[in-house]
């Protein structure tokens, strides 16, 4: 890193509160990921809405929705935690 950079970095980690670079540095990631996540979450907004006419969507439709993305949580869970 050069010194113009490390400077930087010293300086926002402690205008920011932070205790090291490091934290610092972890942060700019969680944020970089949060938005890398929205960014996908907006393309597929999009992509439904380009998809075709709509239809009607029932409590069951609404129920297999909410089971599967409970589903889905829990394995990205029990991945993570392993």
């Amino acid at each position: 890193m050069t010194d113009d950079l490390r400077e930087f970095v010293d300086g926002r980690t402690e205008e920011k509160g932070f205790s090291t670079p490091t934290e610092y540095v972890r942060q700019l990631i969680r944020e970089d990921r949060e938005r890398a996540t929205q960014e996908q979450l907006e393309e597929l907004l999009v992509q439904g809405l380009q998809s075709g006419d709509p239809v009607e969507m029932t409590p069951e439709d609404w129920s297999e929705i909410r089971r599967t993305a409970r589903e889905r949580l829990a394995a990205k869970k029990a991945a993570r935690d392993q």
